[in-house]
């Protein structure tokens, strides 16, 4: 490759920034977009699992999992690390994230500024800042990748002290290789697309160059990611899957529209999810301008792509992200799993590299362009601030839910709990599937039931109901309450608790 080629990429170096402006720039960006809101459903499963006290307990809660999270081993010893230091609260088990947020613009802090607004004013990364699942380290180690191939792609090859730089990327590549494809089993599809990347910036006779000069490194990489695909389809094998769902063209609009960093100004996920189309319509002001301006700046990213690298780098790493995309979609439909923007959280890195270069090269034409480019950074700072703080993006309030059925079993209630049982073990409820005295102080554990297995139990104080296509998908739930003419008796966050009215008991 002619460095001298790629070099004309490089924006913005009498703008770098101290290493100190990016590290308290990004240690408050964690500290705002982490909240104590209560862990949602898989969030709850993730810290369940953490605050197991040693390995061997680890493990096994990982084993019984039969779910996607078994199938985050790195990520999931991470977090159970961190959890050792943090404790279990909320916050300071989100601000997990900020190491590897740091570690990600680790690569970039010597760049424009705009790459620290490119990727600090994302709605997308905020949004995961703010939950215990590995998205936000995915979007992190994509970055590490990219700023690795980058500077490789500008260290001289010979001579001087290129080879202590080239060490450190090439490290520092495989490290991020190895926990893309460790922290998920999408992310082990995701770090194949990576390996393609490479080759595409690089160029396959020095990427093996670089295989040959760095052999442990290599070798050591090579064996570690066998082990993890042996891994994963050991996982498989046990059942191990995401949750089933139906994947189709709204899922790829979903996807695009969420790694735009639309989100915050849109509408809230549960109100998507009731009613797909009506739910933005009182929104599409604000989200067009968003969109419009989101596109523009990214297109000027793209064409000066285009314009400066090699036809050979950006037609090879569309080539290898897009086929990795499709792949992703064709899966979701042919093995009926649902596709949604954070299963793409490494494409996010692409699209934040683009808008900073967009947004570069609007601000240095000056005029109207730089009135657009200005426009969009105020813009995708309310979105993310809206994410973080606007009500109708709260995640499940389940800590509050099983707080109302503790209160409710306390007075001697009985309690029927319509929701995720992970959940509720996790902030101390006590379930039970089978029929519950009175007395008892357990809420029966009611998950997609049949109506005759009602006439087993007592009528109910208090019904706990979270999400009906998820747990009362045969709506035999929903059927008992209309019949016996309950009545919501108060709202949470996907919550609605029901209650007879006092005359009806």
């Amino acid at each position: 490759m002619n460095t001298s080629t790629t070099n004309s990429v490089e924006v913005g170096a009498a703008e770098r920034q101290p290493v100190w402006l990016l590290v308290a720039a990004l240690i408050v960006l964690g500290a705002l977009a982490a909240s104590n809101q209560s862990f949602w459903i898989d969030e709850a499963t993730t810290a369940q699992i953490a605050r197991q006290r040693s390995l061997a307990d680890w493990w096994q809660a990982m084993v019984n999992d039969h779910g996607s999270t078994e199938q985050m081993p790195f990520y999931m010893i991470y977090v159970w690390l961190w959890e050792k230091f943090s404790g279990t609260g909320e916050w300071a088990m989100r601000l997990s994230n900020i190491p590897w947020l740091l570690l990600g613009m680790g690569f970039f802090f010597r760049r424009s500024l705009f790459f620290l607004f490119a990727v600090g004013l994302s709605s997308f990364l905020w949004y995961y800042l703010n939950e215990l699942r590995p998205y936000a380290m995915q979007v992190a180690v994509a970055l590490i990748l990219a700023g690795s191939l980058w500077r490789l792609t500008e260290a001289p090859r010979t001579g001087g002290n290129s080879g202590c730089s080239e060490r450190v990327c090439v490290l520092a590549f495989s490290l991020a290789l190895l926990m893309l494809a460790g922290c998920s089993l999408l992310g082990m599809i995701w770090a194949a697309a990576g390996l393609g990347c490479a080759v595409a910036v690089l160029g396959f006779r020095r990427v093996l160059g670089l295989a040959r000069q760095h052999g442990a490194v290599s070798i050591l990489s090579a064996v570690i990611l066998i082990a993890l695909a042996g891994y994963y389809l050991w996982t498989m094998k046990q059942g191990a899957r995401a949750s089933t769902g139906k994947t189709d063209l709204s899922n790829c609009l979903f996807a695009v529209y969420e790694l735009a960093g639309l989100t915050g100004l849109g509408p809230g996920r549960l109100e998507i999810r009731s009613s797909p189309v009506k739910a933005f319509l009182p929104f599409v002001i604000p989200l067009v301008i968003h969109a419009c301006l989101a596109a523009y700046v990214l297109v000027s990213g793209v064409r000066f792509i285009v314009a400066k690298a090699p036809a050979r780098i950006w037609l090879g790493v569309t080539a290898c992200v897009g086929a990795t995309a499709a792949f992703l979609f064709a899966a979701g439909v042919v093995m009926h799993f649902r596709v949604l923007g954070r299963h793409f959280a490494p494409l996010a890195a692409c699209f934040m590299l683009a808008t900073s270069l967009g947004l570069h090269r609007l601000w240095d034409a000056g005029g109207w362009r730089r009135l657009c480019a200005g426009l969009f950074l105020v813009i995708s700072l309310a979105s993310a601030v809206s994410s973080r703080i606007a009500p109708r993006h709260a995640k499940d309030d389940y800590r509050e839910a099983v707080a109302v059925a503790q209160a409710a079993l306390a007075r001697g209630d009985r309690v029927w709990w319509c929701a995720d049982g992970n959940a509720a073990a996790y902030y101390g409820l006590v379930l039970t599937d089978e029929p519950v005295p009175n007395g008892a102080k357990q809420a029966w554990l009611v998950y997609n039931f049949s109506a005759s297995a009602s006439k087993n139990q007592p009528e109910p104080d208090l019904v706990v109901f979270s999400k009906p296509d998820l747990y009362d998908s045969q709506g035999a739930v929903q059927d008992y309450l209309a019949r016996e003419r309950y009545r919501i008796w108060r709202p949470l966050q996907a919550f609605s608790l029901w209650k007879k009215p006092p005359e009806q008991r």
